[in-house]
């Protein structure tokens, strides 16, 4: 192949069409470069590989490569992360998903939200096939068999080359549970027999299943609450008010788009921050930098539950005003602000040990909770019972509900019974028991439900039954209240365990 570098001033590399796949092959490195067709008068950027798979048709005439300045700093580096972006993101472009996928993942750039949009709705698709033949006859069809195959294998590839990069990627972790459950028993030929216990999967559909882990880090760190009151004993306890109305005040109108909705995923994000617990000027009293362990709202007031870590001087906070974003006559008024700034960064100067702030605890420890909530139910009813659990987390702080999944290296002990128990009998205020046939049969069930009979005996009003079936429960009556599982949905009853929790809490 003729190279001819003074064809033109500006050394531009003249090919036809048969001689482009040479050229591809013949280039030493991955870098993205330029092409322009004359006739067609089109121009995008293409790596090698792209323009080896590129079509006749479109690159008819006389077509002219240059290595492109606009599209990489070094056009000659390789980027295998880019690369299968890109790859994938070609294969994919053409996809049509429903588009509530693409509303999804609007936030992201064109190809990741094209990626995702194809991964979550293949997966739903074939997952609640798979749901409905489990349910039938135990059996996954041949077709979709291979097609999830080949859906698992397409992911794992894009999952696992961008583990460590600047763009690694985060999915649900049911859905990753899952994906790895079905890579076990999938074949490839003949169909697949789904396992025995192997339960129904939650189909998540309206809620994003994909993030990009390193963006979600930037965030967490990059940002912190400023809450300061005029009460000069607001923050002598550990619990505080403030007006809704005064929240996100002297905060940037991206974030307050961002958490201007109060729901319960979103108040999990704002007590990933720390946070400055301070007073108005007028108080003359030093603050506390810390974190929210729990935030409340309701009827029009927001209660915070706070850790304080450590002393910041009001001296100190004046000093930094213009490191930490705060406006000249924000001391002087009540409000919540959410900043821009990374605290622990700026904070380190003046001596303040951060590290217990930025090691805020995952876990509660369940020997000596006291739970909103607790549930108790058969193994077989799981699938229903983690749907209402995950629903209630959107209500509720997750650390206040009792349930077996979210607490699983705590009740790897002996004695386990006397923990359960314990945590049924004496710090659960409200026990939701799920009822069906297989609920008498089971041991720890039957260990959780003598607590309950025991509480029933004592005539307190902390028992809500939820009624799957028709099976008999001993110690249940046919005059005692319940809920019936079947007619409403997993939200619908969380709502309704919400509602008692509420009831208990103002008694």
């Amino acid at each position: 192949m003729m190279v001819g570098d003074n064809y033109t001033s500006q050394c531009l590399r003249c090919v036809c069409f048969n001689a482009l796949q040479v050229l591809a092959s013949e280039i030493a490195s991955e870098g993205y470069w330029h092409f322009v067709s004359l006739f067609k008068r089109k121009s995008r950027c293409l790596s090698p590989r792209q323009m080896a798979k590129t079509g006749q048709g479109d690159l008819l005439g006389i077509i002219f490569l240059y290595p492109c300045p606009y599209c990489r700093g070094d056009v000659m580096t390789v980027n295998k992360v880019e690369l299968i972006i890109d790859e994938l993101y070609d294969a994919k472009v053409g996809y049509k998903a429903d588009s509530v996928y693409y509303k999804l993942y609007q936030e992201f750039d064109e190809k990741f939200k094209t990626i995702f949009a194809y991964f979550h709705s293949e997966f739903n698709h074939l997952f609640s096939f798979m749901n409905d033949k489990n349910k039938l006859n135990k059996h996954f069809n041949a077709d979709p068999s291979r097609q999830l195959l080949k859906v698992i294998k397409e992911f794992n590839d894009f999952y696992n080359i961008l583990i460590g990069s600047e763009k690694q990627i985060d999915i649900d972790e049911r859905y990753l549970a899952t994906i790895k459950r079905c890579e076990d028993f999938l074949d490839m030929s003949g169909g697949s027999a789904i396992p025995d216990d192997f339960n129904l999967i939650e189909i998540i559909r309206y809620e994003p299943i994909f993030a990009i882990a390193a963006q979600e880090i930037r965030v967490t760190e990059e940002r912190y609450n400023l809450i300061i009151s005029g009460n000069d004993e607001a923050w002598d306890t550990d619990s505080s008010f403030l007006d809704v109305g005064r929240f996100l005040e002297y905060t940037e109108k991206d974030i307050e788009a961002e958490f201007s909705k109060l729901n319960r995923e979103i108040i999990n994000e704002i007590i990933k921050y720390p946070c400055i617990f301070a007073y108005e000027d007028g108080c003359k009293k030093d603050g506390y930098v810390g974190y929210i362990t729990d935030m409340i709202v309701r009827q029009g007031m927001i209660k915070i539950t706070i850790k304080k870590v450590e002393i910041i001087t009001a001296q100190n906070l004046q000093n930094l005003k213009f490191e930490l974003d705060i406006h000249d006559w924000e001391l002087s008024r009540t409000h919540w602000a959410i900043k821009k700034v990374n605290l622990y960064n700026e904070l380190q100067s003046m001596g303040i040990n951060l590290n217990s702030v930025n090691q805020i605890p995952k876990l509660v420890d369940i020997n000596k909770h006291i739970f909103d909530v607790a549930v108790t139910f058969a193994g077989e009813s799981r699938n229903l019972v983690e749907q209402v659990v995950r629903e209630l987390e959107k209500l509720k702080n997750k650390d206040s509900i009792f349930y077996d999944n979210n607490f699983i290296s705590q009740l790897a002990r002996p004695s386990l019974d006397v923990l359960l128990q314990d945590i049924y009998r004496n710090r659960s205020k409200l026990i939701v028991v799920f009822l069906c046939e297989k609920y008498q049969d089971k041991e720890w069930c039957g260990l959780e439900f003598r607590a309950i009979r025991d509480l029933i005996k004592s005539r307190e009003d902390k028992i809500m039954y939820i009624k799957l079936d028709d099976g008999h429960v001993d110690g249940v009556l046919k005059i005692d209240g319940y809920i019936d599982g079947n007619k409403f949905s997993p939200q619908e009853i969380a709502n309704f365990i919400n509602e008692r929790i509420i009831l208990s809490s103002s008694q």
